[in-house]
């Protein structure tokens, strides 16, 4: 009888820590919430099928890479390889030398045809008419005036110049070009001073000469200019004054 009751006394204590364990598992399972249940078992179920649509998508993709990626595709891809690394390690092509453009053709051949084209028509003036001859003077031969042969031949330039251009360009010709020109050339005490049309070149039986002048000293013309290290440009030299300064920096 002493065995039995040993016995019995040693597994009371098991059976009561089975049995506190199950109603701790039954409380526990009477804990969970159902709702929170489905929604993890059915966001289980999204990942699952995701993770099986990848992997379809994946085998279908290799397929079709597979079936696309043929030999003659593949020497395209080795001969585009095969251009990009030649031009990589290629030198540099040596720029091509631009091409000059060609001179604009001039609408006239020389002064004399200019003048005579386009000056004496289109800058009319009543040059004939006698009793004039104190507020304009012309001459049929303006090319044995050495004055009249320069400013036409710089007018005749800046003309050729000025037709290129697609504004205002002849405008300006017009405005700062000719008008000037012939204002001094028509002018009573300019070039023709001594000619006329009807009377001709130096038909008034005078002659411009030209401007007296008197030999300059030698060594007038060098250069009487000193630059500082600051840069400042001063007067040296003779013609020095007291104080001048040019405000020079180059």
């Amino acid at each position: 009888m002493t065995t039995t009751n040993d016995t019995n006394a040693s597994t009371a204590p098991a059976a009561e820590e089975a049995a506190a364990v199950a109603a701790a598992a039954a409380a526990g399972v009477a804990a969970v919430n159902p709702q929170a249940l489905g929604a993890a078992l059915d966001e289980a179920v999204r990942k699952a099928i995701a993770a099986q649509m990848a992997g379809l998508a994946k085998d279908i993709a290799k397929s079709a890479f597979d079936a696309a990626l043929t030999d003659e595709v593949i020497a395209g891809m080795e001969a585009a390889a095969r251009e990009a690394a030649a031009e990589a390690v290629a030198p540099p092509a040596e720029p091509e030398e631009a091409e000059e453009e060609p001179e604009p053709e001039l609408k006239f051949d020389s002064t004399e045809q200019f003048v005579r084209e386009y000056v004496a028509p289109c800058y009319a003036r009543e040059v004939s008419k006698e009793g004039r001859e104190g507020e304009i003077r012309w001459c049929p031969q303006w090319h044995e005036h050495a004055e009249a042969v320069a400013r036409f031949d710089a007018l005749f330039r800046a003309f050729e110049e000025a037709r290129q251009g697609t504004g205002a360009e002849m405008s300006a010709f017009w405005r700062d070009h000719l008008d000037h020109h012939m204002a001094e050339l028509l002018s009573p005490q300019g070039a023709f001073q001594y000619c006329s049309v009807a009377k001709g070149h130096h038909g008034y039986r005078g002659k411009l000469v030209p401007l007296p002048l008197q030999a300059a000293a030698e060594g007038s013309f060098q250069q009487p200019f000193e630059q500082l290290e600051s840069g400042l440009v001063v007067l040296t030299g003779g013609s020095q004054r007291r104080g001048e300064v040019v405000l020079e920096f180059p």
